[in-house]
């Protein structure tokens, strides 16, 4: 999908005067725990946003583990509630959507997913509202997503669309736009908000209602119910207990042959966690104990 950036943002790329201070944008993942193969709500938010009427950013995370799903926001609202909070209101009102490059947009946002993240672009027709969340990204966690702590970062959007009017070597653009604080023409009046900017880490750890250090969405989808293995179970008798097929597949460990652990799967022996069977070891003492003739 191509976003003409340049039109959605209004001309607000254009170069303008910095103004004074700087406000605070800050990624806030969910309290609690989180867990792959669940949804999860991460907000960005700004420690005052009466003056703000656009923003652009790009929000950086690992694009393997989690999917954008949806980005929600009240403070960008959808065109036909910014004209209705217009004094006086607009009589006809607006169109209530816009058409840009085939997509339509009921809303003066617009999202482009990347390799990397995802580039955000929104307006409003004024300033002076005062809720402190200014976008909402709803992520679906991918299922085998290996535990830890992941960075998820705001940076500067860079263009380098010539065919929009930026040069080829890239335009740094605005994070944050302000509006007339007189509202006399907001339309007119554009100037640079600095901002400092704060990451946010969203930090996976295991769900394990049976206490056996095995994910159980991993046992779900191996095994159908979580308690079906164990720490000690070895369900496809290759050496690999089910907890350690588990720990080397989160962790991106392979076998000796270049394969993925499979707890229903025999992979190659030798590996991280092995331990070699010491098969029918009641026919060894018979052996032993037979004397020999």
């Amino acid at each position: 999908m191509k976003i003409s950036w340049k039109g959605l943002l209004i001309g607000l790329c254009l170069f303008f005067p910095v103004g004074a201070g700087a406000e605070v944008l800050t990624v806030t993942p969910p309290s609690g725990d989180i867990h792959a193969g669940t949804s999860i709500d991460v907000t960005i938010a700004i420690d005052d946003s009466t003056a703000i009427a656009g923003a652009a950013f790009t929000l950086l995370y690992d694009t393997d583990v989690f999917q954008l799903t949806g980005i929600s926001s009240t403070f960008f609202d959808i065109f036909t509630n910014q004209w209705n909070s217009l004094s006086p209101v607009p009589d006809p009102l607006p169109p209530a959507d816009v058409t840009v490059d085939g997509q339509l947009y009921t809303r003066p946002l617009a999202a482009n997913t990347t390799a990397s993240g995802t580039m955000v672009a929104a307006a409003r027709v004024q300033s002076g509202v005062t809720t402190d969340t200014l976008f909402t990204f709803t992520f679906s966690i991918d299922n085998d997503a290996a535990l830890g702590s992941y960075p998820i970062t705001i940076q500067p959007t860079s263009l380098n669309n010539t065919a929009a009017g930026y040069p080829a070597e890239g335009m740094a653009i605005p994070v944050l736009v302000g509006a007339d604080p007189n509202q006399t023409d907001p339309a007119l009046a554009y100037p640079v908000i600095s901002a400092n900017l704060v990451s946010g880490n969203i930090v996976l750890i295991i769900l394990d209602n049976d206490i056996d250090g095995i994910d159980d969405n991993w046992e779900i989808k191996y095994f159908g119910s979580i308690g079906a293995a164990s720490a000690t179970s070895d369900t496809d008798h290759d050496g690999y207990s089910d907890k350690q097929e588990y720990l080397n597949q989160s962790n991106g460990i392979l076998d000796s042959n270049g394969a993925i652990f499979d707890p229903n799967v025999k992979n190659a022996p030798n590996g991280v966690g092995y331990a070699a069977k010491n098969f029918m070891p009641a026919i060894y003492m018979l052996m032993l104990n037979k004397p020999i003739e």
